[in-house]
């Protein structure tokens, strides 16, 4: 099953062709009038559930606490803050979570194996902001197609060192299934603020729209070389400004069925 909200894909494709990239495309969800008068109820209208359905809920088979107040892991309590940014990705055995700027590794059953600490615990060594700058809406994901652990780290303080490229994006791909690592790990230097990163898994890469500022509407549209990073080779960022977006998410994947040879995410 692939999640698609569309719209504006030819946009994003137009913009991607002119930038000379050759991944997929990204699409934009944009909210879309039901009732307006005058005008033609968009064909999702016609699936749009509007009751209940008549099937039992899912059965829950296991409940704990997670991040929060009262929290105690292995590396001590989680110093909560405002806003949460909660992020949450599960795995065959792990469920990891990261609240703001502090992360943990749970089982199945709720013990926690690792945390609270910093996100960027898990760039120490590596050097550089994505390890000396804390960060906030940090995200994780769980790459099902390539059994990995995915972790997205935005670097918002500037570096002062480099005023040309202030801010950066870090990334750290697991080598195998176990979230607590080894990870190859990359940070790719950006210009534009990278706000509210939200990655996405295709065949062909990483997609990661942004928000670059409070003050605009706009987003950023990159796309990281999944295919090397899974591999911990060197790799490249991809990036195109799209303006008038206020929200854009990208296709992303459920479950291991692949889409077509090429297919765009749109």
């Amino acid at each position: 099953m692939f999640r698609t909200a569309v719209i504006r894909a030819a946009l994003i494709r137009a913009a991607l062709i002119r930038a000379g990239l050759v991944l997929g495309i990204v699409a934009a969800a944009v909210l879309l009038p039901t009732e307006l008068p005058g005008r033609r109820e968009p064909a999702g209208a016609a699936v749009e559930q509007q009751a209940q359905g008549s099937r039992p809920a899912v059965p829950v088979t296991e409940s704990f606490d997670g991040l929060g107040v009262g929290f105690e892991g292995p590396q001590g309590t989680a110093a909560g803050r405002n806003p949460s940014d909660n992020s949450l990705a599960v795995g065959p055995n792990h469920i990891v979570q990261i609240v703001n700027s502090r992360m943990a590794i749970f089982t199945k059953t709720g013990k926690v194996l690792y945390g609270a600490v910093v996100t960027n615990s898990i760039f120490k060594g590596f050097g550089g902001p994505c390890e000396s700058m804390v960060s906030g809406d940090a995200v994780v994901r769980y790459d099902q197609l390539a059994e990995r652990w995915l972790f997205v780290l935005p670097i918002f303080r500037k570096i002062p060192e480099r005023p040309e490229e202030p801010y950066a994006m870090c990334y750290a791909v697991s080598t195998g299934g176990d979230p607590q690592g080894p990870y190859h790990r990359y940070e790719f230097r950006r210009k534009l603020f990278p706000d509210y990163p939200r990655p996405a898994i295709w065949p062909d890469g990483y997609y990661i729209p942004t928000s670059t500022g409070d003050e605009v509407i706009q987003k950023h549209a990159c796309v990281a070389d999944r295919t090397r990073m899974l591999q911990g080779l060197p790799a490249t960022e991809q990036c195109v400004i799209i303006d008038g977006v206020n929200f854009l998410n990208n296709a992303d994947i459920d479950g291991k069925r692949l889409p077509p040879p090429a297919r765009p995410t749109s």
